[in-house]
């Protein structure tokens, strides 16, 4: 028999929420780029100098904004086969927002203090917390496929699940091991997402052929 108690929040709201905490987030990591002083510039070349020493700023600006952009990609692609929000989806999701909302600020931290092994580990955190979150979403697809729209159940399957957990749980966690052997570098374990999404779109597509 179906549970209604558990359905209480219109899905076109929390699209709503859902856009506008990641549109908040994307524009908030931006403001973690300082501009230079203009004290210590003179010329073009120290102009120059300037920015080049703000790399660290400029690449995790970036990632960051990479790492939002798929999620957001991802959340929306599970949003549209879903009919009805169950109370747990709903909280992991809740969730899933408090720790994008945490991204700008973590990726700031290690922006300014880029070769910081406890600034570098607070954003491999903040990133992991989100995998497990994420995979907490899938789990609970899993068991309640009824709150998806028929048509849309058989699209939560292990191959999927597997892919998004190894992107969002296993980089992280291989950043965090990175963070004391090459502090300053960790984040480079992030270039390791497009790679494993390449190889399984390429799995994917030989699968279906």
């Amino acid at each position: 028999m179906e549970r209604h108690d558990d359905y209480y929040v219109s899905t076109h709201r929390f699209e709503a929420l859902n856009d506008g905490v990641f549109a908040i987030a994307m524009t908030l990591m931006v403001m973690g780029i300082e501009v230079p002083e203009n004290t210590s510039i003179t010329n073009s070349a120290d102009m120059l100098k300037a920015l080049s020493a703000m790399w660290p700023q400029f690449f995790n600006y970036l990632l960051s904004f990479a790492i939002i952009m798929s999620m957001w990609i991802s959340n929306n692609g599970i949003l549209r086969h879903i009919e009805k929000l169950s109370k747990p989806y709903t909280l992991i999701s809740l969730g899933s927002l408090m720790f994008i909302c945490l991204l700008p600020f973590s990726s700031s931290l290690m922006g300014d203090y880029s070769n910081n092994v406890v600034a570098e580990m607070v954003f491999h955190v903040n990133l992991l917390a989100l995998g497990i979150l994420n995979m907490m979403r899938f789990m609970h697809l899993k068991k309640r496929k009824e709150i998806m729209y028929e048509e849309y159940r058989g699209h939560i399957n292990r191959d999927r699940f597997l892919h998004e957990t190894a992107i969002y749980i296993i980089v992280p966690i291989l950043a965090l091991i990175a963070a004391p052997i090459i502090p300053g570098y960790s984040t480079m374990c992030y270039l390791l997402m497009p790679v494993l999404g390449s190889i399984h779109r390429r799995k994917k597509s030989i699968s279906a052929s």
